[in-house]
């Protein structure tokens, strides 16, 4: 918020925006002439004693002192919550997007459906002030992804390394493992809850993953409650209480043209310091091996 002080007239400021940071948007009561709100699903309901409409309230500040005139860009899931919390309360246009409107004719270079449909959003919010089609293309097919988020990090003897420490959340972990579309993937996942629901997370896994490694936590604990009867082809871990044990049986278990992915599902609480210094410590033991 202080760094908002310096911003001039004609400045364009870009921001991503947690729950955390929209509740100081709504001590001020401001919200961004263009807002982006792609999805709504459970997360940090710890944080918020499972309400699940104040995790809302504070979601909200994104659009909620909005103008006339000013635009919000919405997934379905978010316009669902929208037209329930706020149906008539909104003054800005209400713009509805989709993985559809993805050019099917661009090559992004980061992976997955799920990032199709980010695109989509991306298009509709620079299409807002202007910038032409040919440029937003051109922006999209030189995008390298950002670093935590199915970060390629190294491909060592055949088998690649993905860092995606940021998926804290278990449909954030579905989506990284439709992107790769394989049965060939070590899995390091689990954690500290964030109470949250882990069922469809645990239907998934089977289709993807042969090798499951679990660091010591509730949200494993969910997560191996929900599973029934995994038939892996190399078996489940659980209880891990470090990346460098983690990595150690990914390692112990890839074959070349195996994918060892990071993608938690949970919180890191207790074991690192935060979800960046558990993608930092995967990145480090990535580039030291050989």
């Amino acid at each position: 918020m202080p760094l908002l002080e310096k911003v001039k007239d004609g400045d364009i400021v870009v921001m991503e925006l947690d729950s955390w940071k929209l509740q100081g948007f709504g001590s001020a009561k401001i919200s961004p002439q263009v807002a982006v709100f792609t999805n709504f699903y459970q997360d940090h309901l710890n944080y918020y004693k499972g309400d699940i409409k104040k995790y809302f309230g504070d979601k909200a500040n994104i659009f909620k002192y909005q103008k006339n005139g000013d635009t919000l860009i919405a997934g379905k899931s978010a316009k669902d919550a929208i037209q329930k919390y706020y149906k008539g309360k909104i003054k800005s246009n209400i713009v509805e997007t989709s993985k559809k409107y993805f050019p099917k004719s661009w090559r992004p270079l980061i992976l997955g459906e799920h990032n199709k449909e980010n695109i989509a959003f991306a298009i509709k919010a620079c299409e807002v002030p202007g910038i032409s089609k040919e440029d937003i293309k051109k922006a999209v097919e030189k995008f390298k992804g950002v670093p935590g988020r199915l970060e390629f990090v190294r491909e060592i003897k055949g088998v690649k390394y993905y860092n995606d420490t940021t998926a804290t959340t278990p449909e954030a972990a579905i989506a990284a493992l439709r992107a790769f579309n394989s049965k060939k993937i070590i899995l390091i996942a689990g954690g500290a809850d964030k109470k949250l629901v882990y069922r469809e997370l645990a239907k998934v896994i089977p289709r993807f993953v042969k090798t499951l490694i679990l660091f010591k936590g509730e949200a494993s604990e969910k997560i191996l409650k929900e599973s029934g009867i995994w038939n892996l082809e190399f078996g489940i871990y659980s209880g891990i209480e470090s990346m460098r044990e983690a990595m150690k049986i990914a390692r112990k278990n890839a074959k070349r043209g195996d994918i060892i992915l990071l993608s938690p599902a949970a919180a890191s609480f207790g074991i690192f310091k935060n979800e960046f210094d558990r993608g930092e410590q995967f990145c480090y033991l990535v580039s030291q091996a050989s």
